[in-house]
């Protein structure tokens, strides 16, 4: 092989790989490119599905908040509706009409201890009680309601007798606590519950004690009972 014969094949092979070369770094460039477009969607996919994500939580959000809103001002003119209605059976209806409506609408509790006279009713709802000692103690608590359905305002006041078979009878008569009501004008149809906190001593625990409630009007010094409710226990 001649001088020049050697000359052009090494220049025809460092041709070839530099054609090679260029190639090779072409489609290196090309790939790097598409990868660099799929990292941009994959990208703005994510993103998208984050704002769409973060869209459809505030709507929803606003929706619960919508609702809630509604739903108070359902409330408020249901309320409303029913102060009214109220308010024009009262101006239409006569006073005993009114009287037996609120009636009906108040119930006393299952074993309260009821007693009515008059159209007025007093209950003794609940009594409770300690032992203090070996043969003595205390009326601790007791929960009276007054139902007015009589013809006449008053002023309610609750007197509490307490005694047993060996106490001597004059003083059976003997007030042992007073339970007033802060109420003015207690008016027809209107009801009333009160827990009073007593401190009401009794002793001999083996006798059977008998309560008594009096309902009395404030404003009547007399003490004239209006109604009045009984109840028999042996502390235990």
């Amino acid at each position: 092989m001649t001088k020049e014969k050697k000359v052009k094949v090494e220049a025809e092979i460092i041709t070839r790989k530099n054609v090679s070369s260029g190639i090779g770094k072409g489609f290196g460039i090309t790939v790097g490119i598409f990868l660099a477009l799929i990292v941009i969607a994959v990208s703005c996919s994510i993103l998208i599905s984050s704002n769409a994500d973060k869209i459809e939580r505030q709507s929803s959000q606003k929706v619960q908040e919508f609702e809630q809103e509604v739903g108070k001002e359902v409330q408020r003119l249901e309320k409303q509706i029913e102060e009214q209605r109220e308010q024009i059976l009262d101006e239409v209806l006569p006073s005993d009409e009114r009287a037996k409506k609120k009636e009906e609408e108040f119930k006393f509790k299952p074993d309260s201890i009821v007693n009515m006279q008059n159209g007025i009713s007093l209950s003794l709802d609940d009594l409770k009680y300690e032992i203090k000692g070996e043969n003595w103690g205390k009326i601790t608590e007791l929960t009276v309601t007054v139902l007015n359905n009589g013809n006449n305002a008053f002023e309610p006041k609750i007197l509490v007798l307490l005694y047993d078979k060996k106490d001597p009878k004059e003083e059976w008569g003997k007030i042992k606590a007073e339970i007033e009501f802060d109420i003015f004008g207690f008016d027809v149809g209107q009801h009333i519950t009160k827990k009073a906190i007593t401190d009401i001593a009794f002793n001999d625990l083996n006798l059977t004690k008998k309560l008594q409630l009096m309902l009395v009007d404030a404003y009547d010094w007399s003490n004239r009972p209006i109604v009045v409710v009984e109840k028999e226990f042996i502390a235990k």
